[in-house]
């Protein structure tokens, strides 16, 4: 959808199924308003066949690998009937995170619009029960649609529209989510690079190579989970 793909001729994997279909995180890169972003697809945690707590543990693992930061989250599930199921997990997502990191960084992207709601957005939320309200709230009202491409293609205003709300709520998004894991990471990295430096310029015999850091990074619960490249940095060899 951001790659500006159809939903079924993009990179990452889909289906028409009820069935979930990603069981591993994928990444491609997207630019935005002249920045480079990296959008990683994890698996869904709406998916029934496997458990939240598999897909929270997969989770964790690629967020310790984005150690300059998750620019947003991006949570994506279908426009259908709020369900208990989608409710409890929203709830685990909160203990997971915590509100506050809801608050700041986490987009809700709808997927599967029909065309009416596609043309009238705005009429979505009087659709939503007391539980996904206050979610939404929760989230400073940052949701969207995915277009569907079915009813209009890339070219037309109210898919690049839609679009351009979901980019523009990344865009704004203050700063980066970073937990103490990534700065304790990104200091280490730091000091690593300050000490070969130091070495370069008393000619000790050890040659490092640097390059531009090009860090991982989320979204998607079923979810699409979005980060800001920086630069790769190779070790010491």
């Amino acid at each position: 959808m951001l790659l500006g793909n159809p939903h079924n001729n993009g990179p990452f994997e889909t289906s028409a199924g009820m069935n979930a279909v990603t069981t591993r995180c994928q990444e491609e890169t997207i630019v935005i308003d002249g920045t480079r972003y990296s959008i990683i697809d994890t698996p869904g945690i709406f998916d029934s066949q496997t458990s939240n707590d598999d897909v929270f543990e997969k989770i964790s693992r690629l967020i310790l690998r984005c150690i300059y930061g998750i620019k947003a989250i991006l949570i994506v599930f279908e426009l259908t009937r709020f369900s208990p199921e989608q409710r409890n997990t929203l709830i685990a997502m909160q203990n997971f995170f915590g509100n506050d990191t809801l608050r700041n960084y986490a987009i809700i992207v709808l997927s599967k619009p029909t065309k009416d709601q596609m043309i009238n957005p705005d009429d979505i939320p009087h659709t939503w029960n007391a539980s996904f309200i206050d979610f939404i709230q929760t989230l400073n009202n940052r949701w969207g649609i995915s277009p569907n491409s079915d009813y209009f293609n890339s070219n037309h205003q109210i898919h690049r529209d839609q679009l351009d709300r979901i980019k523009y709520f990344i865009a704004r998004t203050p700063g980066v989510y970073m937990t103490e894991e990534f700065r304790q990471m990104q200091a280490c990295i730091e000091r690593a690079n300050y000490n070969a430096i130091f070495l370069i310029i008393f000619g000790l015999s050890i040659v490092f190579f640097f390059g531009i850091l090009y860090p991982d990074i989320f979204v998607s619960f079923g979810l699409v989970v979005i980060r800001r490249t920086f630069g790769r940095i190779f070790g010491a060899r």
